[in-house]
């Protein structure tokens, strides 16, 4: 995959979101993609999700359903769950 190649994100009226410039996905389900960019962790929340578009050599990803939420990480996985106590002591 390329670790430095451009990034971008497009959404089709919160239904499709193509995402590029991936270089790796953590972790997905139906509820939460956490995909690793060149710009950083990018986790996507929403309902239904389903992968409809995967090519690793170029770094692309397509996902389908309804996107709630987009936010990207300061950190790795993990850091979306510490908390309060996590953040004032981690």
């Amino acid at each position: 995959m390329v670790a430095n190649a451009g990034h971008e994100l497009a959404l089709k009226g919160r239904k499709y979101l193509a995402v590029s410039g991936v270089v790796k996905v953590d972790r997905f389900d139906d509820e939460e993609f956490l995909v690793e960019t060149g710009e950083g962790y990018l986790l996507i929340r929403g309902e239904g999700l389903t992968l409809r578009h995967l090519d690793v050599e170029v770094g692309d990803i397509a996902i389908e359903g309804r996107i709630d939420e987009m936010l990207y990480l300061e950190e790795g996985p993990g850091r979306e769950r510490r908390g309060l106590f996590g953040k004032l002591f981690g």
